[in-house]
């Protein structure tokens, strides 16, 4: 059994794969099979840099709010760091304060995934916000 459910939660054994003909959130059937770094929106160090990935299935609505988030992450990255390079040149402290912020907050965009992740481990991965429908699809746990 490489992936089970354990409660509200998914857990995926080490390299194994999730049936991606249904949407993670609502267990309709996916138009689209997205990878996803599984994030830690509490833990700010997970926000960036490498991070396990999980294949998964999307149907239209988290898609689209996948495809927002994720216009969000770089279009907020990008004007934070223009205003924090133009706060610096121009030797205004406000300037680039508001343009750190912004940075940080993109973060938080790049944290909102479809489904994210508590604990990662070489061994498995304890994944959060599969939806109900889509869990009644896999095994409960062994």
């Amino acid at each position: 059994m490489a992936s089970y459910r354990k409660g509200r939660s998914l857990i995926v054994l080490n390299g194994a794969s999730l049936p991606c003909e249904y949407c993670i959130k609502t267990g309709r059937p996916a138009v689209k099979t997205v990878e996803i770094a599984l994030r830690n929106p509490a833990n700010p160090l997970t926000w960036f840099g490498r991070r396990p990935r999980l294949e998964v299935g999307l149907s239209r609505k988290p898609l689209d709010n996948h495809r927002v988030a994720v216009a969000l992450t770089w279009s907020v990255l990008a004007i934070g760091g223009l205003m924090l390079v133009t706060g610096i040149a121009s030797r205004s402290l406000f300037a680039a304060g508001i343009g750190g912020v912004a940075m940080a907050v993109s973060g938080l965009f790049r944290a909102l995934s479809p489904v994210t992740s508590r604990s990662a481990s070489p061994d498995y991965l304890e994944v959060d916000g599969a939806g109900e429908a889509f869990l009644k699809h896999l095994p409960e746990s062994p």
